[in-house]
């Protein structure tokens, strides 16, 4: 099993955002904006892996509810994430804060 991933546990992709965006303090409009902030993409990114790895939500729809993102845009996402989990302890932190906050609220 991928220790990156929520063990049997569904959400919707709007519940994911809001999630992530409580968690990181990253505003839901300024995660769907075209901004490039390094906190704007990681939130993005981060909500994006988990809609992919947790819904049947397609990249394609995934994309369009981060401001028209192209499919390409959330498959990167999902290789970018799965390399910063590894590597960046920062990273790794906030995505497991994310990760935990997901699994409390189906308790």
């Amino acid at each position: 099993m991928n220790p990156y991933t929520l063990p049997g546990i569904i959400h919707t992709p709007e519940e994911i955002i809001k999630t992530v965006s409580r968690v990181t303090s990253i505003p839901i409009k300024q995660m769907q904006s075209k901004t490039r902030k390094r906190k704007v993409v990681m939130a993005r990114q981060i909500a994006m892996y988990f809609i992919i790895m947790k819904t049947k939500t397609s990249e394609r729809v995934t994309g369009e509810m981060f401001g028209n993102r192209d499919h390409s845009t959330v498959n990167w996402a999902k290789t970018t994430v799965n390399n910063l989990v590894r590597f960046d302890k920062d990273y790794r932190y906030t995505f497991q804060k994310v990760k935990t906050e997901l699994c409390k609220r189906v308790s």
